[in-house]
């Protein structure tokens, strides 16, 4: 299960990948205050083509519920089919996932 979330990772190119796993190292778990602006600071560098994507994984990495009708509606312009769409939220939260595993892990050691 785990390696098919990661495999969400390939719907996006190499920045947009970065910016995901850099952003959940760098906040580390906590709720942004206005999730739809903050995703919108954080993709302005991110490549057109990979903008909805990478905001798509950063909300369901910190805040899915703030996922909207309109984010889905862009990224259903480059990828019509549910399956791409689950591939890139798991993608989020397993990255969110092996953050605080991680961090777990090396805090019982």
């Amino acid at each position: 299960m785990q390696k098919a979330a990661i495999q969400g990772g390939n719907l996006l190119g190499d920045v947009a990948r970065q910016t995901v796993t850099a952003t959940v190292r760098w906040e580390d778990g906590r709720f942004p205050a206005r999730p739809a602006d903050w995703a919108v600071d954080l993709v302005r560098d991110v490549p057109g083509t990979d903008r909805i994507g990478t905001r798509i994984a950063l909300l369901a990495a910190f805040a899915p519920s703030a996922i909207s009708a309109g984010d889905v509606a862009l990224w259903r312009l480059s990828h019509p089919g549910d399956a791409d769409l689950v591939r890139l939220v798991a993608y989020g939260a397993i990255t969110a996932t092996d953050h605080v595993a991680r961090a777990l892990t090396s805090a019982q050691v």
